[in-house]
């Protein structure tokens, strides 16, 4: 029995051993547990460092939108330089509001009603509003002053004539104090024929003329014509008038002298007008006008009446859709309205009469003659 008393003392001893050397000693106070999680911890792989995030490069500042220097028009005849950008003016069309930097202003947005045309700066105009695409540019014309349209007005005065012609085809109507009216005709490049009235029916006078022009040199032309003035209420033969004439200058700048003989019941035995006039274009729609008579009476010692003028002539722009609005289409756009205001005066053996005002309505039609 003491054997195995002593078998089981040792067999329960190494099972004691065996335990201790599987399970660490802890001491006194000390979690479990915590010891535990410490180890657990201690066996995780540490995780890597994160990635750095690369930041990406900054952008580079925007650049300016490349601008191009135009001449802008406007419908109420202004005209304005500055510049517009390249993005807009590509797509932009005839209508479109433009987004417009005039020189030495602020951007501003034009309405596209009152954009005229556009056209880079120094070059032949490139839009046209209210022009159907298809159409040709606006014009490309230069007057001899200088001016983007012709002197429709070159062939007169406040009523003598310059010796520069009509082209075929020109013509116009105008009317004097809102009582005389006339109109011209050219059926031939160097031939116009003339037809005025003072009232339209009962015609109280009426007048019937022609004229002949020719250029002949360089800044020269020479007329040829006549004038008869008829009284068809009481069938009277007023005034006949055959003259010659010679015009030094262009269409937008000359002076004419003109002389003949005049006669009938007005100019009884006679008499010898003289005529000089003068026209000089100071704008695209201003022109100076000068008209002088001297006319010398053989009955009365050959001593001139005087017939002074001045005047101001208003040149406006033909218009594209008839409503006689100022401005141009196409090259053959010339203007097709003028106004003259002034004031003429009659002197006569010492005697002043006037000044009287002077105010005329002239509407020019036909080709304006600009190959």
């Amino acid at each position: 029995m003491n054997v195995y008393l002593g078998l089981g003392a040792m067999l329960f001893a190494g099972t004691a051993s065996a335990q201790e050397s599987e399970e660490p000693a802890v001491a006194p106070g000390v979690d479990v547990n915590l010891l535990d999680a410490e180890e657990a911890a201690e066996e995780v792989t540490p995780e890597e460092p994160a990635a750095t995030v690369e930041e990406e490069p900054t952008a580079p500042p925007a650049q300016p939108a490349p601008q191009i220097a135009v001449e802008v028009a406007l419908q109420n005849g202004m005209t304005l330089q500055g510049t517009v950008s390249q993005a807009d003016i590509l797509i932009w069309n005839v209508g479109d509001p433009l987004q417009f930097t005039p020189k030495g202003g602020t951007p501003t947005l034009l309405p596209g009603n009152k954009v005229l045309s556009v056209r880079q700066a120094g070059q032949a105009v490139q839009v046209v509003a209210n022009a159907p695409q298809e159409q040709a540019p606006g014009s490309d014309y230069t007057s001899p002053g200088g001016f983007t349209h012709p002197n429709p007005a070159a062939s007169r005065y406040l009523y003598a004539p310059s010796s520069i012609p009509l082209k075929k085809g020109q013509g116009y109507v105008s009317q004097k104090y809102g009582i005389f009216s006339s109109a011209a005709y050219a059926p031939h490049d160097n031939f116009t024929v003339l037809f005025g009235t003072l009232t339209f029916f009962p015609p109280a006078m009426t007048i019937f003329g022609g004229k002949a022009g020719f250029q002949v040199a360089d800044n020269v032309h020479v007329s040829a014509g006549g004038e008869v003035f008829l009284f068809p209420i009481d069938g009277e033969f007023l005034a006949s008038i055959g003259f010659g004439a010679i015009t030094l200058g262009d269409e937008d700048q000359h002076v004419t002298i003109a002389s003949g003989y005049a006669g009938g019941e007005m100019f009884d035995g006679g008499g010898i007008p003289v005529m000089l006039g003068g026209q000089t274009r100071v704008s695209s729609s201003v022109s100076l006008i000068t008209e002088n008579w001297m006319v010398f009476d053989p009955n009365n010692e050959w001593s001139p009446v005087v017939i002074a003028s001045a005047a101001v002539r208003l040149l406006g722009r033909r218009s594209s859709d008839g409503n006689f609005g100022r401005r141009i289409q196409t090259k053959d756009g010339f203007p097709s309205t003028t106004w003259d205001i002034g004031l003429i005066a009659l002197v006569s053996e010492d005697e002043v009469f006037g000044p009287f005002p002077w105010v005329d309505w002239t509407w020019h039609f036909g080709p304006s003659g600009v190959q």
